[in-house]
């Protein structure tokens, strides 16, 4: 295997066999495309979700960082387009993650290979046309509300797409497409390694096993772990997160007190203890408002360790919220979740809330009105429906908006 992706609210997870580089690397440019394409434009069609990532796996950096090639042609994929009764553009655009389509072995490989093809002509031809743009994130969002707006986007005259797909495929000038990368603006990384202490090692594949869901495997592993070694931070934040999720707060939460001393400088194990607090004061009981008051501590030195974690940014915004908190705080949080993860709809209605509790009632209603309109299910534009009703009862004196 060359690895494979765990991907969860708090955490993503990449692990690779770094035997197998080549391959390895299409995992992570391949997913890491996913979280990027969740970030910027939020719930995206599968043919374009997954078009995308294959477009994108086979990312290679150039000259130092200062160039890459992206777009090279997936010869797999070509050959199984040149052999395979291809699936029609107008059923491709419908298909979703529960589809028999999606599910299905070569159907499956078949509509991520067409997907591919089409994500790579319209693609390149922004990033090499006469009129390139390097941000895809418009058309893909418009594309995003289904398939009227897909052909709206790129053409309605589908017989037309179809031919153009197969002269794709026939033709045998397959071009990557080579972008400059402005060093200055996007900043550098010393991507240099560090070895990870076999403990740490050890706590991290605890956790991955728990968080694909093979609960009592984890635990076993993870309570061995720490029957050997009591200071084993990550490996006892490992364990007390999923016995959290797993509804033993009361067993949970020691054992995140536990780690976050061993641990102070540990941005993500004071995350979960933060996160764990919050779901013990979300019992209630009369040590509620102290919980709360320790969590929005314990998250603010998380946040300060790792200012860029926005699922952290999240639940302190919401632990703001949801007492007589700082909204001024909650808002400023926020509003940079919401700059830095735009694609993201329910921080914007989040937001939205936080805005009207501080009495910004007009700043609240663009952003519902927005995704009471270009909402990209039936649920979220009802619920920016409902709330921007409530924020117009507040703006008129009558109760109505709640902290939730």
């Amino acid at each position: 295997m060359a690895g494979y992706f765990v991907g969860a609210e708090d955490v993503h997870y990449i692990a690779v066999n770094a035997q197998q580089e080549a391959a390895a690397n299409a995992v992570v440019f391949h997913e890491y495309t996913h979280s990027m394409t969740d970030h910027a434009i939020g719930v995206a069609p599968a043919w374009l979700n997954e078009g995308l990532a294959e477009f994108y796996e086979t990312f290679q950096s150039a000259d130092d960082g200062g160039s890459a090639m992206v777009g090279t042609p997936n010869r797999e994929n070509l050959q199984l387009l040149q052999s395979a009764t291809l699936i029609p553009i107008a059923q491709l655009v419908t298909v979703t993650p529960e589809s028999p389509v999606y599910n299905q072995g070569e159907r499956r490989d078949l509509f991520y290979a067409e997907s591919w093809r089409w994500c790579t002509t319209s693609r390149s031809a922004m990033l090499s046309g006469p009129h390139s743009s390097t941000d895809i994130s418009r058309p893909c969002a418009r594309t995003a509300q289904g398939p009227t707006c897909f052909l709206r986007t790129f053409g309605s005259d589908v017989p037309a797409i179809e031919r153009e797909l197969q002269a794709y495929i026939r033709s045998l000038s397959l071009k990557a497409v080579r972008v400059d990368v402005d060093t200055g603006t996007v900043g550098r990384t010393d991507s240099g390694f560090e070895p990870i202490a076999e403990d740490d090692a050890a706590g991290y594949l605890g956790d991955m096993l728990a968080r694909l869901n093979r609960t009592a495997d984890a635990r076993a592993y993870l309570q061995k772990l720490v029957d050997a070694n009591r200071d084993a931070g990550r490996a006892l934040a490992a364990l007390g997160a999923l016995e959290i999720r797993d509804g033993r707060a009361e067993v949970g939460v020691p054992l995140l007190e536990r780690a976050a001393a061993l641990s102070p400088d540990e941005a993500s194990v004071q995350a979960a203890y933060g996160r764990a607090l919050v779901t013990r004061a979300e019992f209630g009981g009369a040590d509620e408002d102290a919980l709360y008051e320790r969590a929005s501590l314990v998250l603010s030195r998380a946040l300060d360790l790792n200012p860029a974690d926005v699922p952290t940014a999240v639940m302190f915004a919401a632990v703001e919220m949801s007492r007589d908190g700082d909204t001024a705080k909650a808002v400023a949080l926020l509003q940079r979740v919401v700059s830095d993860v735009p694609g993201r709809e329910n921080y914007r209605l989040m937001l939205a809330r936080a805005l009207a509790a501080e009495g910004d009632y007009d700043g609240a209603t663009r952003l519902l009105n927005d995704l009471a309109v270009r909402g990209s299910t039936p649920a979220m534009r009802d619920a920016a429906r409902e709330v921007r009703e409530d924020v117009a009862a507040a703006a008129s004196g009558s109760p109505g908006l709640g902290r939730r």
